[in-house]
Protein backbone atom coordinates (compact mmCIF):
# COMPACT_ATOMS: atom_id res chain seq x y z
CA UNK A 1 0.00 0.00 0.00
CA UNK A 2 1.12 3.92 -1.28
CA UNK A 3 1.81 5.65 1.89
CA UNK A 4 -0.56 8.19 1.03
CA UNK A 5 -3.02 5.55 1.51
CA UNK A 6 -2.38 4.13 4.28
CA UNK A 7 -2.32 7.78 5.64
CA UNK A 8 -5.88 8.75 4.54
CA UNK A 9 -6.75 5.39 6.21
CA UNK A 10 -5.29 6.66 9.51
CA UNK A 11 -7.52 10.08 9.70
CA UNK A 12 -10.20 7.54 9.01
CA UNK A 13 -9.11 5.49 12.17
CA UNK A 14 -8.48 8.83 14.21
CA UNK A 15 -12.43 9.81 13.16
CA UNK A 16 -13.36 5.72 14.40
CA UNK A 17 -12.16 6.63 17.98
CA UNK A 18 -15.56 5.87 19.28
CA UNK A 19 -16.44 2.77 17.01
CA UNK A 20 -12.75 1.18 18.51
CA UNK A 21 -13.94 1.94 21.55
CA UNK A 22 -16.66 -0.09 21.26
CA UNK A 23 -15.01 -3.36 20.12
CA UNK A 24 -12.42 -2.54 22.78
CA UNK A 25 -15.22 -3.01 25.63
CA UNK A 26 -16.68 -6.04 24.26
CA UNK A 27 -13.60 -8.07 24.46
CA UNK A 28 -12.30 -9.96 27.20
CA UNK A 29 -10.10 -7.87 28.34
CA UNK A 30 -7.88 -5.22 26.69
CA UNK A 31 -6.85 -5.64 23.30
CA UNK A 32 -3.42 -5.08 21.86
CA UNK A 33 -1.75 -5.53 18.31
CA UNK A 34 -0.84 -9.06 19.66
CA UNK A 35 -4.28 -10.08 20.76
CA UNK A 36 -6.21 -10.06 24.15
CA UNK A 37 -4.30 -9.41 27.20
CA UNK A 38 -4.97 -12.30 29.37
CA UNK A 39 -3.53 -15.74 29.68
CA UNK A 40 -5.48 -17.30 26.77
CA UNK A 41 -4.14 -14.70 24.44
CA UNK A 42 -0.88 -13.19 25.10
CA UNK A 43 1.58 -14.26 22.75
CA UNK A 44 3.68 -17.26 23.13
CA UNK A 45 4.59 -21.04 21.93
CA UNK A 46 0.44 -22.55 21.45
CA UNK A 47 0.40 -18.82 18.83
CA UNK A 48 -2.32 -16.95 21.25
CA UNK A 49 -5.83 -16.16 20.04
CA UNK A 50 -6.41 -15.66 16.19
CA UNK A 51 -8.80 -12.49 15.72
CA UNK A 52 -11.09 -12.89 13.08
CA UNK A 53 -13.52 -10.66 11.90
CA UNK A 54 -17.05 -11.92 10.46
CA UNK A 55 -19.72 -9.65 8.61
CA UNK A 56 -22.54 -11.73 10.70
CA UNK A 57 -23.21 -13.12 14.34
CA UNK A 58 -22.54 -16.79 14.99
CA UNK A 59 -26.34 -17.42 15.48
CA UNK A 60 -25.88 -21.21 16.76
CA UNK A 61 -23.11 -24.12 17.83
CA UNK A 62 -26.01 -26.72 17.34
CA UNK A 63 -24.88 -28.35 14.65
CA UNK A 64 -28.81 -29.10 13.39
CA UNK A 65 -29.47 -25.65 13.92
CA UNK A 66 -28.51 -23.15 11.17
CA UNK A 67 -27.25 -23.36 7.09
CA UNK A 68 -25.00 -19.89 7.26
CA UNK A 69 -21.68 -20.13 6.54
CA UNK A 70 -20.48 -18.09 10.14
CA UNK A 71 -22.21 -20.58 12.12
CA UNK A 72 -20.66 -23.79 10.53
CA UNK A 73 -17.43 -22.42 10.60
CA UNK A 74 -17.55 -21.57 13.85
CA UNK A 75 -18.90 -25.37 14.70
CA UNK A 76 -16.17 -26.52 12.40
CA UNK A 77 -13.69 -25.41 15.19
CA UNK A 78 -15.55 -27.47 18.25
CA UNK A 79 -16.81 -30.33 16.34
CA UNK A 80 -15.20 -32.76 13.67
CA UNK A 81 -16.94 -35.22 11.58
CA UNK A 82 -16.14 -38.83 10.05
CA UNK A 83 -13.48 -37.20 7.58
CA UNK A 84 -12.51 -33.89 7.54
CA UNK A 85 -11.29 -31.64 4.79
CA UNK A 86 -7.37 -31.25 4.57
CA UNK A 87 -5.14 -27.99 3.00
CA UNK A 88 -5.05 -29.52 0.02
CA UNK A 89 -8.60 -29.85 -0.45
CA UNK A 90 -8.63 -33.68 -0.09
CA UNK A 91 -11.05 -35.50 2.65
CA UNK A 92 -9.10 -37.52 5.26
CA UNK A 93 -10.09 -39.39 8.07
CA UNK A 94 -11.02 -37.91 11.24
CA UNK A 95 -12.93 -39.84 13.83
CA UNK A 96 -13.20 -42.64 12.21
CA UNK A 97 -9.74 -44.45 11.89
CA UNK A 98 -10.96 -46.59 8.91
CA UNK A 99 -13.60 -47.69 6.47
CA UNK A 100 -15.17 -50.18 4.52
CA UNK A 101 -17.68 -50.01 1.92
CA UNK A 102 -19.73 -52.83 0.82
CA UNK A 103 -19.04 -54.43 -2.90
CA UNK A 104 -22.59 -53.23 -4.02
CA UNK A 105 -21.25 -49.77 -2.50
CA UNK A 106 -24.80 -49.67 -0.01
CA UNK A 107 -23.25 -50.59 3.32
CA UNK A 108 -20.62 -48.19 5.04
CA UNK A 109 -18.78 -49.58 8.26
CA UNK A 110 -16.60 -47.26 9.95
CA UNK A 111 -14.48 -48.05 13.24
CA UNK A 112 -14.72 -45.10 15.24
CA UNK A 113 -11.43 -43.81 17.24
CA UNK A 114 -10.36 -43.61 20.52
CA UNK A 115 -11.46 -40.11 21.28
CA UNK A 116 -12.97 -37.85 24.45
CA UNK A 117 -15.80 -35.09 24.52
CA UNK A 118 -14.90 -32.08 26.01
CA UNK A 119 -15.85 -33.30 29.40
CA UNK A 120 -13.10 -36.38 29.57
CA UNK A 121 -16.29 -38.98 28.56
CA UNK A 122 -15.22 -41.54 25.21
CA UNK A 123 -16.53 -40.92 22.01
CA UNK A 124 -18.31 -43.34 20.60
CA UNK A 125 -20.43 -44.86 18.06
CA UNK A 126 -24.11 -44.49 19.43
CA UNK A 127 -23.03 -40.58 19.81
CA UNK A 128 -23.07 -40.72 15.54
CA UNK A 129 -26.40 -42.55 15.96
CA UNK A 130 -28.29 -39.81 17.99
CA UNK A 131 -26.99 -37.24 16.50
CA UNK A 132 -27.93 -38.30 12.82
CA UNK A 133 -31.64 -39.25 14.14
CA UNK A 134 -31.83 -36.21 15.58
CA UNK A 135 -30.67 -34.18 12.26
CA UNK A 136 -33.87 -36.10 10.49
CA UNK A 137 -35.87 -35.55 13.38
CA UNK A 138 -39.08 -33.82 12.09
CA UNK A 139 -39.75 -32.60 15.55
CA UNK A 140 -35.90 -31.25 15.22
CA UNK A 141 -36.69 -29.89 12.03
CA UNK A 142 -33.05 -29.41 11.01
CA UNK A 143 -32.57 -27.20 8.25
CA UNK A 144 -30.11 -29.86 6.72
CA UNK A 145 -32.14 -32.89 7.45
CA UNK A 146 -32.14 -33.44 3.41
CA UNK A 147 -28.91 -34.31 3.52
CA UNK A 148 -30.01 -37.53 4.77
CA UNK A 149 -32.05 -38.26 1.79
CA UNK A 150 -29.04 -36.88 -0.45
CA UNK A 151 -26.36 -39.55 1.21
CA UNK A 152 -29.76 -41.82 0.48
CA UNK A 153 -29.49 -43.37 4.08
CA UNK A 154 -31.77 -45.86 3.93
CA UNK A 155 -35.41 -44.61 4.84
CA UNK A 156 -34.42 -40.85 5.56
CA UNK A 157 -37.21 -39.76 4.22
CA UNK A 158 -40.09 -41.47 5.96
CA UNK A 159 -37.95 -40.39 9.19
CA UNK A 160 -37.87 -37.17 7.88
CA UNK A 161 -41.69 -37.00 7.08
CA UNK A 162 -42.68 -38.50 10.70
CA UNK A 163 -43.92 -41.76 8.70
CA UNK A 164 -41.33 -44.07 10.04
CA UNK A 165 -39.96 -43.82 13.64
CA UNK A 166 -36.27 -42.55 14.50
CA UNK A 167 -34.19 -46.07 14.87
CA UNK A 168 -35.68 -46.89 11.12
CA UNK A 169 -32.81 -44.69 10.08
CA UNK A 170 -30.25 -46.63 8.59
CA UNK A 171 -27.41 -46.36 10.75
CA UNK A 172 -26.91 -48.49 13.62
CA UNK A 173 -23.94 -48.82 16.28
CA UNK A 174 -22.61 -52.76 16.91
CA UNK A 175 -20.62 -51.74 19.40
CA UNK A 176 -19.46 -48.52 21.05
CA UNK A 177 -16.73 -48.11 18.13
CA UNK A 178 -18.44 -49.79 15.34
CA UNK A 179 -21.06 -48.30 13.32
CA UNK A 180 -23.21 -48.92 10.11
CA UNK A 181 -24.42 -46.89 7.62
CA UNK A 182 -26.59 -48.38 4.80
CA UNK A 183 -27.55 -46.66 2.21
CA UNK A 184 -30.13 -47.25 -1.01
CA UNK A 185 -28.06 -45.86 -3.85
CA UNK A 186 -24.18 -46.15 -4.12
CA UNK A 187 -23.38 -42.34 -3.63
CA UNK A 188 -19.58 -41.10 -4.04
CA UNK A 189 -19.11 -38.42 -1.99
CA UNK A 190 -19.89 -39.46 1.26
CA UNK A 191 -17.16 -38.50 2.87
CA UNK A 192 -17.36 -34.61 1.94
CA UNK A 193 -21.41 -35.03 3.74
CA UNK A 194 -19.58 -37.04 6.67
CA UNK A 195 -17.32 -34.30 7.01
CA UNK A 196 -19.90 -31.24 6.91
CA UNK A 197 -21.18 -30.06 10.17
CA UNK A 198 -24.92 -31.87 10.31
CA UNK A 199 -23.04 -34.98 10.72
CA UNK A 200 -21.28 -34.60 13.89
CA UNK A 201 -21.84 -36.22 16.71
CA UNK A 202 -23.33 -35.13 19.68
CA UNK A 203 -23.31 -37.37 23.41
CA UNK A 204 -27.25 -38.01 24.06
CA UNK A 205 -26.83 -37.50 27.51
CA UNK A 206 -25.57 -34.21 27.52
CA UNK A 207 -28.12 -32.49 24.77
CA UNK A 208 -30.99 -34.56 26.66
CA UNK A 209 -29.63 -32.96 30.25
CA UNK A 210 -29.48 -29.31 29.06
CA UNK A 211 -32.69 -29.70 27.61
CA UNK A 212 -34.06 -25.93 25.64
CA UNK A 213 -30.52 -24.42 27.07
CA UNK A 214 -28.34 -26.38 24.54
CA UNK A 215 -26.30 -25.00 23.05
CA UNK A 216 -27.03 -21.17 24.61
CA UNK A 217 -23.97 -21.16 26.37
CA UNK A 218 -20.69 -22.44 26.86
CA UNK A 219 -21.53 -24.59 30.04
CA UNK A 220 -24.78 -25.84 27.41
CA UNK A 221 -22.01 -27.07 24.57
CA UNK A 222 -19.67 -29.67 24.29
CA UNK A 223 -17.04 -30.55 22.00
CA UNK A 224 -15.42 -32.74 20.18
CA UNK A 225 -13.39 -30.67 18.26
CA UNK A 226 -10.04 -28.73 18.49
CA UNK A 227 -11.76 -26.29 20.56
CA UNK A 228 -13.94 -25.83 22.83
CA UNK A 229 -16.76 -22.52 23.86
CA UNK A 230 -15.09 -19.78 25.58
CA UNK A 231 -17.68 -16.70 25.02
CA UNK A 232 -20.79 -17.26 23.17
CA UNK A 233 -24.28 -16.66 23.15
CA UNK A 234 -26.76 -16.90 20.18
CA UNK A 235 -26.52 -14.43 17.60
CA UNK A 236 -24.25 -11.59 19.52
CA UNK A 237 -21.31 -9.95 18.39
CA UNK A 238 -18.58 -11.87 19.93
CA UNK A 239 -17.83 -15.66 19.64
CA UNK A 240 -14.59 -17.14 21.21
CA UNK A 241 -13.47 -20.94 21.38
CA UNK A 242 -10.79 -21.94 23.47
CA UNK A 243 -8.04 -24.92 22.57
CA UNK A 244 -9.41 -28.84 23.91
CA UNK A 245 -7.30 -30.54 26.04
CA UNK A 246 -8.83 -33.82 25.44
CA UNK A 247 -8.82 -33.21 21.45
CA UNK A 248 -7.34 -35.96 20.32
CA UNK A 249 -5.06 -33.80 17.73
CA UNK A 250 -4.64 -31.74 20.63
CA UNK A 251 -0.68 -31.78 20.42
CA UNK A 252 -0.87 -30.76 17.13
CA UNK A 253 -2.98 -27.51 17.80
CA UNK A 254 -0.86 -24.18 18.03
CA UNK A 255 -3.87 -21.29 18.74
CA UNK A 256 -4.46 -21.21 22.16
CA UNK A 257 -8.27 -19.78 20.53
CA UNK A 258 -9.90 -18.44 18.16
CA UNK A 259 -12.37 -15.27 17.95
CA UNK A 260 -15.18 -14.38 15.95
CA UNK A 261 -15.35 -10.85 15.82
CA UNK A 262 -19.30 -9.23 13.75
CA UNK A 263 -17.98 -6.16 12.42
CA UNK A 264 -21.15 -5.52 9.48
CA UNK A 265 -19.25 -2.62 8.05
CA UNK A 266 -16.23 -3.04 5.81
CA UNK A 267 -14.36 0.07 6.26
CA UNK A 268 -14.66 -0.16 10.10
CA UNK A 269 -13.30 -3.81 9.62
CA UNK A 270 -10.43 -2.48 8.05
CA UNK A 271 -9.95 0.03 10.91
CA UNK A 272 -10.07 -2.57 13.34
CA UNK A 273 -7.71 -4.70 11.26
CA UNK A 274 -5.07 -2.15 11.03
CA UNK A 275 -5.60 -1.11 14.66
CA UNK A 276 -4.45 -4.62 15.57
CA UNK A 277 -8.18 -5.74 17.28
CA UNK A 278 -8.12 -8.39 14.38
CA UNK A 279 -6.32 -10.42 12.25
CA UNK A 280 -7.64 -11.63 9.67
CA UNK A 281 -10.75 -10.01 7.37
CA UNK A 282 -12.27 -13.22 5.22
CA UNK A 283 -13.68 -11.15 2.23
CA UNK A 284 -12.67 -7.58 0.71
CA UNK A 285 -14.66 -5.56 -2.21
CA UNK A 286 -14.17 -2.33 -4.09
CA UNK A 287 -12.25 0.72 -2.82
CA UNK A 288 -9.90 -1.94 -0.12
CA UNK A 289 -9.37 -4.21 -3.23
CA UNK A 290 -8.08 -1.47 -4.84
CA UNK A 291 -5.84 -0.29 -1.58
CA UNK A 292 -4.36 -3.65 -0.78
CA UNK A 293 -4.13 -5.43 -3.88
CA UNK A 294 -0.53 -5.05 -3.92
CA UNK A 295 0.59 -5.71 -0.36
CA UNK A 296 1.73 -9.08 0.96
CA UNK A 297 -1.18 -9.51 3.68
CA UNK A 298 -3.89 -9.69 0.34
CA UNK A 299 -4.63 -13.21 -0.38
CA UNK A 300 -7.51 -14.14 -3.20
CA UNK A 301 -9.01 -17.05 -4.67
CA UNK A 302 -11.89 -17.74 -6.61
CA UNK A 303 -14.82 -18.89 -4.37
CA UNK A 304 -17.77 -21.59 -4.52
CA UNK A 305 -19.96 -19.32 -3.47
CA UNK A 306 -23.00 -18.30 -5.60
CA UNK A 307 -25.68 -15.08 -5.29
CA UNK A 308 -28.83 -15.10 -6.94
CA UNK A 309 -31.46 -12.54 -7.04
CA UNK A 310 -34.48 -14.98 -6.04
CA UNK A 311 -38.13 -13.49 -7.42
CA UNK A 312 -41.06 -14.27 -5.64
CA UNK A 313 -43.23 -16.46 -8.18
CA UNK A 314 -45.65 -17.94 -6.21
CA UNK A 315 -47.17 -14.92 -4.15
CA UNK A 316 -46.40 -11.78 -6.78
CA UNK A 317 -48.87 -11.54 -8.97
CA UNK A 318 -46.46 -9.99 -11.33
CA UNK A 319 -43.28 -11.80 -10.42
CA UNK A 320 -45.28 -14.60 -11.83
CA UNK A 321 -45.28 -13.35 -15.36
CA UNK A 322 -41.83 -14.98 -17.01
CA UNK A 323 -41.27 -11.86 -19.01
CA UNK A 324 -41.17 -9.70 -15.81
CA UNK A 325 -38.61 -11.93 -14.47
CA UNK A 326 -37.10 -12.20 -18.18
CA UNK A 327 -36.46 -8.35 -18.38
CA UNK A 328 -35.05 -8.32 -14.51
CA UNK A 329 -32.52 -10.71 -15.10
CA UNK A 330 -31.44 -9.25 -18.63
CA UNK A 331 -31.44 -5.26 -16.50
CA UNK A 332 -28.47 -6.81 -14.87
CA UNK A 333 -24.80 -5.67 -16.49
CA UNK A 334 -23.07 -8.44 -13.94
CA UNK A 335 -19.43 -7.43 -15.66
CA UNK A 336 -20.17 -3.93 -14.66
CA UNK A 337 -20.49 -5.33 -11.07
CA UNK A 338 -16.97 -7.28 -11.03
CA UNK A 339 -15.36 -5.60 -12.47
CA UNK A 340 -16.28 -1.79 -11.41
CA UNK A 341 -17.76 -2.22 -8.42
CA UNK A 342 -16.62 -5.09 -6.46
CA UNK A 343 -13.33 -5.23 -8.34
CA UNK A 344 -11.82 -8.36 -6.20
CA UNK A 345 -11.95 -11.20 -8.58
CA UNK A 346 -15.56 -12.37 -8.37
CA UNK A 347 -16.73 -13.15 -11.99
CA UNK A 348 -20.08 -12.60 -13.67
CA UNK A 349 -22.48 -15.66 -13.06
CA UNK A 350 -25.50 -17.00 -15.32
CA UNK A 351 -25.33 -20.19 -13.66
CA UNK A 352 -26.44 -21.90 -10.43
CA UNK A 353 -24.12 -24.53 -9.84
CA UNK A 354 -20.16 -22.59 -8.98
CA UNK A 355 -17.67 -23.08 -11.37
CA UNK A 356 -14.32 -25.23 -9.79
CA UNK A 357 -17.15 -27.44 -7.71
CA UNK A 358 -17.46 -30.80 -9.31
CA UNK A 359 -16.05 -32.57 -11.97
CA UNK A 360 -17.57 -34.98 -14.87
CA UNK A 361 -17.09 -38.54 -13.82
CA UNK A 362 -16.11 -39.92 -17.50
CA UNK A 363 -13.74 -36.98 -18.75
CA UNK A 364 -13.10 -34.89 -15.73
CA UNK A 365 -14.37 -31.90 -17.09
CA UNK A 366 -15.79 -29.03 -14.58
CA UNK A 367 -19.57 -28.82 -14.31
CA UNK A 368 -19.77 -25.75 -15.84
CA UNK A 369 -17.57 -26.43 -19.26
CA UNK A 370 -20.40 -28.79 -20.71
CA UNK A 371 -23.06 -27.20 -22.17
CA UNK A 372 -25.02 -26.36 -18.85
CA UNK A 373 -26.59 -22.41 -18.64
CA UNK A 374 -29.60 -20.56 -20.16
CA UNK A 375 -27.50 -19.71 -23.49
CA UNK A 376 -28.00 -15.81 -24.00
CA UNK A 377 -31.17 -15.52 -21.89
CA UNK A 378 -29.67 -13.84 -18.85
CA UNK A 379 -27.06 -11.75 -20.75
CA UNK A 380 -27.15 -8.08 -19.56
CA UNK A 381 -29.54 -6.77 -22.89
CA UNK A 382 -30.97 -3.74 -21.94
CA UNK A 383 -33.26 -3.53 -25.17
CA UNK A 384 -34.41 -6.80 -24.72
CA UNK A 385 -35.40 -6.72 -21.29
CA UNK A 386 -37.48 -3.34 -22.33
CA UNK A 387 -39.04 -5.47 -25.09
CA UNK A 388 -39.75 -8.10 -22.30
CA UNK A 389 -41.26 -5.19 -19.59
CA UNK A 390 -43.03 -3.50 -22.47
CA UNK A 391 -44.87 -7.12 -22.98
CA UNK A 392 -45.41 -8.19 -19.42
CA UNK A 393 -46.55 -4.95 -18.69
CA UNK A 394 -49.79 -5.57 -21.42
CA UNK A 395 -50.02 -9.09 -19.82
CA UNK A 396 -50.23 -7.97 -16.18
CA UNK A 397 -51.99 -4.78 -17.02
CA UNK A 398 -49.47 -2.17 -14.66
CA UNK A 399 -47.46 0.88 -16.03
CA UNK A 400 -45.87 1.27 -12.55
CA UNK A 401 -44.48 -1.32 -9.91
CA UNK A 402 -42.47 -1.15 -6.72
CA UNK A 403 -40.64 -4.59 -5.48
CA UNK A 404 -39.09 -4.76 -1.80
CA UNK A 405 -35.78 -6.47 -2.60
CA UNK A 406 -34.58 -7.96 0.88
CA UNK A 407 -30.97 -8.22 1.85
CA UNK A 408 -28.67 -9.01 4.97
CA UNK A 409 -27.47 -5.89 6.26
CA UNK A 410 -23.76 -6.32 5.40
CA UNK A 411 -21.23 -3.76 3.49
CA UNK A 412 -21.14 -6.75 0.79
CA UNK A 413 -24.88 -7.49 0.43
CA UNK A 414 -25.60 -3.86 0.52
CA UNK A 415 -23.11 -2.56 -1.90
CA UNK A 416 -24.11 -5.02 -4.30
CA UNK A 417 -27.94 -4.85 -3.60
CA UNK A 418 -27.74 -0.70 -4.29
CA UNK A 419 -26.42 -1.10 -7.49
CA UNK A 420 -29.02 -3.63 -8.29
CA UNK A 421 -31.30 -1.75 -7.24
CA UNK A 422 -29.89 1.18 -10.07
CA UNK A 423 -30.01 -1.42 -13.07
CA UNK A 424 -33.04 -2.49 -12.40
CA UNK A 425 -34.76 1.02 -11.66
CA UNK A 426 -33.82 1.32 -15.89
CA UNK A 427 -36.83 -0.33 -16.44
CA UNK A 428 -39.63 2.77 -16.63
CA UNK A 429 -42.14 3.11 -13.93
CA UNK A 430 -40.56 -0.08 -11.84
CA UNK A 431 -39.07 1.17 -8.25
CA UNK A 432 -37.04 -1.18 -6.19
CA UNK A 433 -37.33 -0.45 -2.45
CA UNK A 434 -33.79 -2.03 -0.49
CA UNK A 435 -35.15 -3.39 2.76
CA UNK A 436 -31.87 -4.37 4.64
CA UNK A 437 -32.08 -6.75 7.95
CA UNK A 438 -29.83 -9.34 10.11
CA UNK A 439 -29.16 -12.28 7.76
CA UNK A 440 -31.19 -14.66 10.03
CA UNK A 441 -33.82 -12.27 9.43
CA UNK A 442 -33.54 -12.70 5.86
CA UNK A 443 -33.36 -16.05 5.46
CA UNK A 444 -36.24 -16.59 7.41
CA UNK A 445 -38.19 -14.35 5.35
CA UNK A 446 -37.64 -15.87 2.79
CA UNK A 447 -38.42 -19.51 3.68
CA UNK A 448 -41.51 -18.45 4.47
CA UNK A 449 -42.09 -16.83 1.18
CA UNK A 450 -42.56 -12.81 2.79
CA UNK A 451 -40.74 -11.09 0.37
CA UNK A 452 -40.25 -9.57 -3.74
CA UNK A 453 -36.62 -10.00 -4.33
CA UNK A 454 -34.12 -11.62 -2.27
CA UNK A 455 -30.90 -11.26 -2.28
CA UNK A 456 -28.65 -14.27 -1.14
CA UNK A 457 -25.77 -16.03 -1.03
CA UNK A 458 -25.06 -20.14 -1.59
CA UNK A 459 -21.89 -22.15 -0.81
CA UNK A 460 -21.35 -25.40 -1.76
CA UNK A 461 -21.42 -28.13 1.25
CA UNK A 462 -19.59 -30.81 -0.74
CA UNK A 463 -18.21 -31.56 -3.96
CA UNK A 464 -21.36 -32.28 -5.85
CA UNK A 465 -24.00 -30.62 -8.33
CA UNK A 466 -26.45 -31.31 -5.64
CA UNK A 467 -25.29 -29.16 -3.04
CA UNK A 468 -26.71 -26.52 -5.21
CA UNK A 469 -29.46 -27.79 -7.25
CA UNK A 470 -31.34 -29.56 -4.25
CA UNK A 471 -32.07 -25.96 -3.29
CA UNK A 472 -34.65 -25.29 -6.28
CA UNK A 473 -36.33 -28.85 -5.21
CA UNK A 474 -40.54 -27.92 -4.87
CA UNK A 475 -40.03 -29.72 -1.60
CA UNK A 476 -36.84 -27.50 -0.16
CA UNK A 477 -37.96 -23.95 -2.50
CA UNK A 478 -41.00 -22.17 -1.22
CA UNK A 479 -41.49 -20.44 -4.04
CA UNK A 480 -40.24 -22.53 -7.63
CA UNK A 481 -42.13 -25.86 -8.93
CA UNK A 482 -41.24 -27.76 -11.84
CA UNK A 483 -41.98 -31.23 -11.96
CA UNK A 484 -38.99 -32.38 -14.68
CA UNK A 485 -36.77 -30.47 -12.73
CA UNK A 486 -37.84 -32.37 -9.64
CA UNK A 487 -37.73 -35.51 -11.62
CA UNK A 488 -34.28 -35.23 -12.57
CA UNK A 489 -32.81 -33.80 -9.06
CA UNK A 490 -34.77 -36.72 -6.81
CA UNK A 491 -33.50 -39.62 -9.68
CA UNK A 492 -29.51 -38.25 -9.21
CA UNK A 493 -29.44 -38.02 -5.97
CA UNK A 494 -31.53 -41.52 -4.37
CA UNK A 495 -33.04 -43.01 -8.34
CA UNK A 496 -32.19 -44.83 -11.34
CA UNK A 497 -29.38 -41.43 -12.33
CA UNK A 498 -27.78 -42.09 -9.15
CA UNK A 499 -25.88 -45.70 -10.55
CA UNK A 500 -25.07 -44.21 -13.74
CA UNK A 501 -22.27 -41.54 -12.94
CA UNK A 502 -21.46 -40.10 -16.29
CA UNK A 503 -25.24 -40.04 -17.49
CA UNK A 504 -26.22 -38.43 -13.77
CA UNK A 505 -23.73 -35.90 -14.91
CA UNK A 506 -25.05 -34.83 -18.25
CA UNK A 507 -29.13 -34.91 -16.77
CA UNK A 508 -27.94 -32.60 -13.70
CA UNK A 509 -26.34 -30.27 -16.39
CA UNK A 510 -30.05 -30.46 -18.36
CA UNK A 511 -31.66 -29.84 -15.19
CA UNK A 512 -29.91 -26.74 -14.32
CA UNK A 513 -31.19 -25.53 -17.58
CA UNK A 514 -34.57 -25.92 -17.15
CA UNK A 515 -34.24 -23.86 -13.65
CA UNK A 516 -32.71 -21.23 -15.48
CA UNK A 517 -34.80 -21.04 -18.67
CA UNK A 518 -37.78 -20.26 -15.93
CA UNK A 519 -35.95 -17.94 -14.09
CA UNK A 520 -36.09 -19.97 -10.58
CA UNK A 521 -33.71 -17.20 -9.96
CA UNK A 522 -31.24 -14.78 -11.00
CA UNK A 523 -28.19 -15.55 -10.63
CA UNK A 524 -25.53 -12.34 -10.05
CA UNK A 525 -22.05 -13.71 -9.96
CA UNK A 526 -19.88 -16.01 -8.29
CA UNK A 527 -17.73 -14.31 -5.46
CA UNK A 528 -13.68 -14.89 -5.34
CA UNK A 529 -12.52 -15.35 -1.57
CA UNK A 530 -10.11 -11.99 -1.09
CA UNK A 531 -9.01 -11.69 2.28
CA UNK A 532 -6.80 -9.68 4.67
CA UNK A 533 -3.78 -11.90 6.91
CA UNK A 534 -1.67 -10.86 9.34
CA UNK A 535 2.04 -11.95 8.16
CA UNK A 536 2.33 -13.54 11.22
CA UNK A 537 -0.68 -15.51 11.13
CA UNK A 538 0.40 -19.59 9.15
CA UNK A 539 -2.04 -22.29 8.30
CA UNK A 540 -5.31 -20.93 7.70
CA UNK A 541 -6.65 -23.02 4.81
CA UNK A 542 -9.11 -21.58 2.02
CA UNK A 543 -11.66 -24.08 1.21
CA UNK A 544 -14.01 -23.80 -1.73
CA UNK A 545 -16.67 -25.64 0.46
CA UNK A 546 -18.21 -26.57 4.13
CA UNK A 547 -17.74 -22.36 5.47
CA UNK A 548 -15.10 -21.36 3.07
CA UNK A 549 -12.06 -21.39 5.69
CA UNK A 550 -10.60 -23.43 8.34
CA UNK A 551 -8.41 -21.56 11.21
CA UNK A 552 -8.02 -24.81 13.78
CA UNK A 553 -4.64 -25.49 12.41
CA UNK A 554 -3.57 -21.82 12.41
CA UNK A 555 -0.84 -20.56 14.06
CA UNK A 556 0.08 -16.96 15.43
CA UNK A 557 3.87 -15.73 16.15
CA UNK A 558 4.11 -12.49 18.28
CA UNK A 559 3.14 -9.92 16.69
CA UNK A 560 6.05 -8.26 13.75
CA UNK A 561 7.37 -11.81 13.84
CA UNK A 562 6.84 -14.04 10.59
CA UNK A 563 5.03 -17.36 11.68
CA UNK A 564 6.29 -20.60 10.10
Amino acid sequence: MKPAQKRMYGLKAARATFFIALILSAAAGPVFAGGNKDSASAPGTNGGVLNVQIDGNVTTLDFHGSQYSHSLTAMSTIGEGLHYLDGNDVFQLGLAESYTRSPDGLTLTYKIREARWSDGSPLTAQDFVYSWRRLGDPAVAADYSRLLNIVTIENAQDVISGKKPLEALGIKALDDRTLVVTLTTPVAFTEGLFSFPAFFPLKQSFVEAKGVKFATSPDTVLSIGAFKPKIYEPNTEVTEVERNPYYYRASEIKLDGIRFQTIADMQQAVLAYQSGIVDLLPRLSGEQIDLYKDDPEFRTQLGAYVWYLTPNTRDNKYLVNINVRRALALSIDREALTKNILRDGSVPAEYLVARGLAKAPDDQSDFRDGGAGAGDELSFNREAALRFWNQAKQESGFSILTLEMIVADTSFSLNIAQFLQAQLQNLPGLTIKVAPMPTKSRGERQRAGEFDLSFHGWGGDYRDPLTFLDLWLSDQHVVYRNKDYDAIVVSASRGELARDLPRRFRELRRAEQIALRDIATIPILQTSATALQKLNIKGVEYHGVQGGTTYIWASKSPSGIAGH
